[in-house]
């Protein structure tokens, strides 16, 4: 190209030579060359500035590829950064921070990057994690275009982007902002914002980027909510089988704390479990015992029989029971046991195992025996009142003849020793009798003042033939007492119950001392309330798991058949009645054992004396 000069002026270029720069299909330059000649470039000139136009954009297309290349390297870098943290850490809030960090830091144009969520319930949308590279403040009306921008990204679900320029400011301010909502599943959750204090700053590629941010910061949300779920259905699994192990803890003490057998079987009559108690009376463990069939080598001559009774609930499903006999046959480990099953149901209904529970019914049948033996006696003590008003009849008229006689007779007659003795005679059968009727007649407390010795001496007359074929000595130390409010049958009933347990127990101890036995009564007074009288022998004394049951009833020391166990509970009972204390115990000095009864002088009888 030829230019035109004035020849007044300068000399100036004459000739340009322009060459295009051309990438690909688009020029993206122009290579131009000066001359102050007219027609100074040749067809050489021109060849050789179109190679280094070429050379020249093909330099500053490589420039820009690797410009490209390390941007995209940042980008991916960044996301892999974020990925990593995302799998290494459920920490929510560091990864959003790093999401907003690299955010502003790998799109270009970017200086603000914001991260809001959605709060529960107003469903605003609130700041969680913001980072300013250039710390420039943003325009007052800026913020109020994002939130619009952040509503309209999150109600279409796709990136939107926004530019603004202040109308109000004197200098031109443009910014441009783009938004990515942040979606779990359907449901939006929050959004990132980018913005650029210059106008149109923001490329679909920076778009696309910015919702790759968007979706990390999603998935580091979804695995927080998600670890939290975690943790607390965790902790609520932790929580249930801490109940399950509690329950399973306390089932367990329950199950080893019964005395009495219990199983668990399956259908092979495999044991499942067994209490302790079981597992002990068959001379094993527990845990020796599960898994282990209930056969004849375990369970002996009864085993076919509780074996028709489990497998007749597996089938039926209902109850079972096998009493054992009283024909004196063992039957091994049910000798004397009661023996139940219960079915338990699998959830298609069926029975998948069933209970076996083996009661003792040696102590249920002493105590019916003992019952059977006190009706027994009570019948025996109605007859013996019947009887003895029967004797009174003509016990009456022989008392009363021989005292006739008595006055018809001269003292110093031969005959009248014997009419005398008739009348002692009498006299002892009719205080004999008496004492019979007062002691068949023991429903009822009649309270009145009372002779504690004269209670003493009919019990002691009322037992005198037992003590005396016994061999058994009485030593009585009693002081004056005062009369107290009792009911004097009942008293009697108690001297004579202890004074029989003294004299049993005398007759259980060998080698006795001078071939004799002795009990000793001491009555006195305590205080100026009380009286007491204690009964003391030298027979066989207490063990301490006697001492425990004493007065429990139908516990007795005694061999089978001789006792009912009846009668410290008895005594027990009678004082207490009386508002009193009863003791025993082990002489400190020798064998036997001393009972001391501690009676009040005065009290209020209760207004209702039926026993």
């Amino acid at each position: 190209v030829e230019a035109d000069t004035p020849a007044t002026e300068k000399p100036a270029i004459q000739t340009w030579l322009g060459v295009p720069l051309i990438t690909g299909e688009s020029p993206v330059g122009v290579l131009v060359l000066g001359s102050d000649q007219a027609n100074a470039f040749t067809p050489d000139d021109v060849r050789l500035m179109q190679v280094v136009a070429s050379q020249s954009a093909t330099a500053i297309e490589n420039a820009r590829l690797y410009e490209e290349v390390q941007r995209r390297w940042q980008q991916t870098e960044a996301l892999r950064v974020i990925s990593q943290s995302i799998n290494n850490t459920l920490d929510q809030r560091r990864v959003l921070e790093m999401v907003v960090r690299s955010a502003a830091k790998t799109i270009p144009a970017a200086t603000r990057s914001t991260l809001y969520l959605r709060e529960q319930g107003s469903g605003n949308f609130v700041p969680e994690a913001q980072v300013d590279r250039r710390h420039r403040p943003i325009p007052q009306g800026l913020e109020s275009i994002r939130q619009q921008a952040i509503q309209q990204a999150t109600r279409q679900r796709t990136p939107v982007r926004v530019a603004w320029r202040s109308e109000e400011s004197e200098e031109a301010d443009s910014w441009s902002v783009m938004v990515a909502p942040l979606t779990v599943g359907e449901s939006v959750i929050g959004a990132i914002s980018v913005a650029s204090p210059s106008p149109e700053a923001f490329s679909s590629n920076d778009e696309t980027l910015l919702n790759t941010f968007a979706s990390h910061a999603s998935i580091a949300i979804q695995n927080a909510n998600l670890f939290r779920e975690l943790s607390s259905a965790y902790i609520d699994l932790a929580n249930h089988q801490e109940e399950i192990l509690r329950q399973h803890r306390t089932l367990q003490a329950l199950f080893d704390s019964i005395t009495d057998g219990l199983y668990i079987v399956d259908r092979d009559m495999r044991i499942v479990a067994i209490n302790r108690a079981e597992a002990q009376r068959l001379g094993k463990t527990p845990e020796s015992l599960v898994g282990q069939r209930c056969d004849a080598s375990l369970w002996g001559e009864a085993a076919s029989e509780v074996t028709a009774l489990v497998l007749d609930t597996f089938e039926t499903g209902r109850e079972g029971n096998w009493e054992s006999q009283m024909d004196g046959v063992s039957r091994g480990p049910f000798t004397d046991r009661d023996v139940r099953t219960y079915p338990i149901f699998n959830r298609r209904g069926e029975v998948g195992q069933v209970i076996i529970f083996a009661q003792d019914v040696s102590e249920k049948r002493r105590l019916q025996a003992s019952l059977f033996r006190s009706a027994n006696m009570a019948a025996v003590g109605r007859l013996a009142s019947s009887i003895a008003h029967e004797i009174n009849n003509p016990l009456t008229v022989i008392i009363a003849n021989a005292q006739l006689m008595q006055l018809d007779i001269e003292r110093d007659s031969p005959d009248y020793p014997v009419i005398e003795s008739i009348v002692e005679a009498g006299m002892r059968i009719r205080r004999i009798v008496q004492n019979l009727l007062d002691f068949s007649s023991q429903e009822s407390y009649d309270w009145y003042e009372t002779d504690v010795q004269a209670t003493i001496e009919d019990a002691l007359t009322f037992i005198a033939h037992p003590l005396r074929k016994g061999n058994i000595e009485v030593v009585k130390q009693m002081d004056e007492l005062p009369g107290i409010i009792a009911s004097a049958n009942h008293l009697k009933l108690l001297w004579m119950n202890l004074l029989l347990n003294a004299r049993d127990a005398i007759l259980a101890r060998d080698g006795l001392q001078n071939g004799r036995g002795t009990i000793e009564i001491r009555a006195c007074r305590k205080d100026a309330n009380h009286v007491q009288v204690q009964i003391a022998d030298n027979g066989v004394g207490l063990s301490p798991q006697q001492r425990d049951r004493l007065f429990h009833p139908f516990f007795t020391t005694k061999p089978p058949g001789k006792g009912l166990g009846l009668g410290l509970y008895t005594c027990r009972t009678i004082v207490e009645r009386h508002q009193g204390h009863i003791e025993i115990e082990n002489n400190r000095e020798g064998p036997g054992v001393t009972v001391t009864v501690t009676l009040p002088i005065r009290f209020e009888p209760p207004p209702d004396s039926a026993e």
